[in-house]
């Protein structure tokens, strides 16, 4: 009789709220975390760097069943400038795409001569843009310097969020 009662409640929900308030509490989050360096120079851009969320084991463990990719902050600090002032910007573009059709997505970041900086994080201009990139779970970002004489070490984290449902 109790069995019957649980599935009579279950089915009370769907209809009341929906089957898919059941759906959605059973997503799951989880959070990537990606490193790179930048190399910036003056004047050019960096070698490309592919970002490729598909290695992670959780997202390979809910792969087809990934609902969103979000990009929680991306944070750069400065460890070496070993030349003149400059701004550095951020690009981005699908997975193996050209950097000439490359889209800016974050502001452009002004440094001095030699100065260091601590971790900070960036601001968007088009974040939505970034994420539209991550349907697949993968993108590519190139660092930008611009300046005579610039020479830095970005350091570069980027953290997404995932959300997956094992229902789907």
């Amino acid at each position: 009789m109790k069995k019957i009662s649980i599935v009579f409640l279950i089915l009370l929900t769907c209809l009341i709220g929906g089957c898919e308030a059941i759906e959605d509490a059973a997503d799951i989050t989880f959070y990537i975390t990606y490193n790179t360096i930048f190399d910036i120079s003056e004047n050019s851009h960096t070698y490309e760097e592919n970002i490729d969320l598909t290695d992670d084991d959780d997202y390979q463990k809910y792969s087809g069943k990934i609902k969103k990719v979000e990009i929680e902050y991306v944070k750069y600090s400065i460890s070496s400038n070993t030349g003149n002032g400059g701004y550095g910007r951020l690009f981005a573009n699908s997975f193996g795409g050209s950097y000439s059709s490359s889209t800016e997505v974050a502001e452009m970041v002004s440094f001095s001569a030699g100065e260091l900086r601590d971790t900070t994080a960036i601001k968007w201009l088009d974040q939505g843009y970034l994420e539209s990139l991550l349907t697949d779970g993968k993108m590519t970002v190139w660092a930008i310097g611009e300046g005579q004489g610039v020479h830095i070490l970005a350091p570069t984290e980027f953290k997404f969020k995932i959300v997956a449902n094992p229902l789907n």
